[in-house]
Order: structure tokens, then C-alpha cells, then sequence
């Protein structure tokens, strides 16, 4: 019971800074793999006159989801967890401060990031 009232502690006291890394982090990939599919469908309707099919689109799209999907939501986890971590510190870890803290640790998230996605792969495929 102790956890969860701190985790709506946490929650309620850094509300801003936690739903705009969360957006960020959940988003940004799916946004940017959405914009992707929208850019080769104008691309292939302008050299063709018709619409390409989806499945020749959709590994493209997928890449770069995944591909921005494991920054963003890796930065997005590491700068959530800071916030939680620091959340009673004299001063208030704001929106910058968190980019600061979670960029230097940058490396560290990327790398246990792309440890879990090869263990996930593997489990997946095995």
C-alpha cells in the first residue's frame, strides 16, 4: 500500500514533466512512422497516378518506428525514472533538468534498451 501511495505522490507532485516525457516517449516513434507512411504514399502516388499497396509500405514504417521507438521510449523511461528518484529534492526537477540528467545517461538507457529488445527477440524466436 506504502508503494502505490508513493507512486500517486510522484505522479500527482511532477504531473507535467511525467506526461510530457510520456508523450514523447510513447508518440514521438508511432508520429514519425505515421508521417513516414504518409510521405511514401504522396511519393507513390505522385509517380504512379495510384496508391502503392500497404504491405510495401509497411516494413519501411515499421523500421522506423522501431528504430526511433528504442530512443524515445528509452529516454522517455530514464527521464520518468530521474524524476521519481528525485522527486524530494529541494528543488523540483523540472522538464530541463530531467533532459540534462537523462542525457548524460544516455549510453547506460541505450544499452539496456537494445539488451532487452535482442533477450525479447530471442525468447520470441526460440
Amino acid at each position: 500500500m506504502a508503494l502505490w501511495h508513493q507512486t500517486l505522490h510522484i505522479v500527482s507532485a511532477h504531473s507535467a514533466p511525467i506526461l510530457a516525457y510520456a508523450l514523447f516517449g510513447l508518440i514521438g516513434s508511432n508520429l514519425a512512422g505515421v508521417l513516414f507512411s504518409l510521405t511514401l504514399l504522396a511519393n507513390g502516388y505522385g509517380i504512379t497516378g495510384s496508391y502503392v499497396s500497404y504491405t510495401s509500405i509497411l516494413y519501411p514504417q515499421l523500421l522506423i518506428q522501431g528504430t526511433l521507438g528504442a530512443f524515445t521510449f528509452s529516454f522517455a523511461r530514464g527521464a520518468i525514472t530521474w524524476i521519481a528518484l528525485n522527486h524530494s529534492a529541494p528543488r523540483r526537477p523540472g522538464i530541463r533538468d530531467t533532459f540534462a540528467a537523462t542525457a548524460r545517461r544516455w549510453p547506460a538507457l541505450l544499452a539496456q534498451s537494445l539488451l532487452y529488445g535482442v533477450l525479447i527477440t530471442l525468447v520470441w524466436q526460440g
